[in-house]
């Protein structure tokens, strides 16, 4: 099982030739990682958000793992491929939701980096903060587990 690991790899071949090379015959292989092209998140700025976007997309390798996965594990060896999506909604800014992590780890990722201006990440946690506060909060994404059997 690899829970976020493969959206951080370039290539993505050689663990996965790797994976069916190691897993017993008859062994389940189970990757789960988030689709970033699914990310969609509302803001009264669009543009400050596909700039937040943006930024974020630069702390992993690949944004669209879980489409490109199937073919992948296939071309390894794996049969029975199957892709199950478990889409994530938050409506409401909660303490332990998907979209307060989100908000924490991408504006810690983009000072860190010093991507964007200090002005610029404040005001779009500010701008989410509020959009919660008056019920206009919304943020979904969806996270792909592809399963495979090794024959």
């Amino acid at each position: 099982m690899a829970v976020q690991v493969f959206e951080y790899l370039d290539d993505l071949a050689p663990p996965l030739a790797e994976l069916h090379r190691v897993l017993r015959p008859g062994g389940q292989a189970v990757i789960g990682d988030m689709h970033f092209d699914t990310l969609a998140w509302h803001s009264a700025d669009p543009g400050r958000m596909a700039r937040m976007m943006r930024a974020w997309d630069r702390h992993l390798a690949d944004r669209t793992v879980p489409a490109k996965l199937p073919a992948l594990m296939r071309d390894a060896g794996f049969r029975a491929v199957r892709s199950i999506p478990l889409t994530f909604c938050d409506t409401a800014l909660r303490p332990d939701g998907l979209a307060r992590m989100m908000i924490i780890l991408m504006a810690t990722f983009a000072r860190q980096s010093a991507l964007l201006p200090e002005a610029e990440i404040a005001a779009w946690q500010a701008e989410q903060e509020d959009l919660a506060r008056t019920g206009r909060f919304f943020m979904t994404l969806t996270r792909f587990v592809t399963v495979a059997r090794r024959d």
